[in-house]
């Protein structure tokens, strides 16, 4: 038998949480049962009621695998998970883009400390290897202007995640909001 992982990625529980949101929101919006979901999802790959239920509430979290998550996915007639994530619900589609932007921005991040260390070892060389002339060194100049547009794009992704929490915390508090 597999081994999980001692130190699962962090976002794993995110989109599996999310996952199992989304089978609840379906479940109720479709007034299906354990059993139902489970003997439609068992036209894909054996599942049973009790595979349901501990899937949505076993403590630790019970692992979802990949041919589970299709077949549920295809149970409630979703065509791609994607589709199914997103949902109906305004809710489940702002949870599903938040995981997105925060993988995207993991992902930036980590480009940025790999570009910045060799920023630095590309300085160090120049340092300990100066003088080179302005005509020697002209290749640098498109660096400049893609760093000047990284900051540029990272200072609208500030802005707009900014705008969006402060939009999103003021319809918090008017009635009838998410």
């Amino acid at each position: 038998m597999p081994r999980r992982a001692q130190n699962p990625p962090e976002d794993r529980d995110h989109w599996r949480d999310l996952f199992v949101a989304r089978i609840k929101e379906e479940q109720e919006r479709r007034g299906l049962s354990d059993a139902q979901v489970a003997y439609k999802a068992a036209v894909y790959v054996p599942m049973t009621s009790s595979t349901i239920w501990k899937i949505k509430n076993a403590v630790p979290s019970r692992r979802i695998d990949l041919d589970e998550a299709r077949a549920l996915m295809l149970a409630f007639e979703f065509d791609s998970f994607d589709d199914f994530l997103t949902g109906h619900q305004p809710l489940s589609k702002v949870k599903y883009l938040a995981l997105k932007i925060d993988e995207d921005l993991q992902a930036s991040a980590a480009v940025n400390e790999r570009t910045l260390a060799t920023v630095q070892e590309m300085s160090d060389t120049v340092s300990a290897n100066a003088p080179f002339s302005h005509n020697d060194m002209r290749f640098l100049e498109p660096l400049d202007a893609a760093a000047w547009e990284h900051r540029e794009q990272a200072k609208r992704i500030f802005k707009e995640v900014n705008a969006l929490v402060r939009l999103a915390t003021s319809k918090a508090k008017q009635p009838g909001a998410l």
